[in-house]
């Protein structure tokens, strides 16, 4: 295990999500984990919450570490056209997993 202690859960709110990102992860060594990732569309948590819960439990069981950020990303017609991948717009979660 780690020297820093694993959070449970954290409710708060952050103007950006970089700062939310920069709160929620303290350095560490990048060589002793594996780290992974999705964005889970709004989709999924509305239409198979059952299986995204039992996919995570899964993971959960196999001994990795689940964090999540929820996200509301809208869409507007004003957004400018730009190098943000598109499924940040449709994403409720950013999950990160680590081993």
């Amino acid at each position: 295990m780690t020297d820093w202690t694993i959070a449970a859960w954290f409710n708060g709110d952050f103007p950006t999500y970089f700062d939310s990102n920069a709160a929620m992860n303290p350095p560490s060594n990048v060589t002793e984990y594996q780290l992974g990732g999705r964005l889970i569309p709004r989709s999924v948590v509305q239409s198979n919450t059952q299986g995204l819960t039992a996919a995570l439990r899964k993971i959960g069981e196999n001994g990795a570490v689940i964090s999540g950020v929820s996200l509301s990303v809208p869409k507007k017609p004003e957004t400018p056209a730009n190098a943000v991948n598109p499924a940040w717009r449709d994403a409720l979660i950013d999950i990160v997993l680590g081993t």
